[in-house]
C-alpha cells in the first residue's frame, strides 16, 4: 500500500511539472494499457519499458480519455500540494 501511494504521488508530481510546462496531460486507465500491453506482446508480463510503451499508445490513439489541468481553487483550499488536479472531459 505504501509503495503504491509514493507511486501515485510521483505520477501526480510529474503531472504537476508537465502541466506547468503547457504540455497536455491525459488520464491512462491502467487497465486499458494492461490491455494493450497484451495484445502488443502477446503476454502480460510489465516491465517499465512495456508499461511505457503501452501507456503511450493508449494515450496517442484514444480520444476519449481525460484531460488532466490544474484547479487553482482545489490547489489555493488543499494542505496537499498534489491534490490540485482536476480532472476534465
Amino acid at each position: 500500500m505504501r509503495r503504491h501511494l509514493a507511486v501515485h504521488r510521483v505520477a501526480l508530481r510529474v503531472a504537476l511539472d508537465l502541466l506547468e510546462a503547457a504540455e497536455q496531460v491525459v488520464d491512462v486507465p491502467a487497465k486499458l494499457a494492461a490491455r494493450v500491453r497484451l495484445f502488443d506482446t502477446g503476454h502480460n508480463r510489465k516491465t517499465d519499458a512495456l508499461d511505457a510503451h503501452s501507456i503511450a499508445i493508449v494515450a496517442v490513439r484514444t480520444k476519449e480519455l481525460r484531460v488532466l489541468k490544474v484547479d487553482g481553487e482545489l490547489e489555493a483550499l488543499s494542505l496537499d500540494p498534489w491534490s490540485g488536479l482536476a480532472v476534465g472531459t
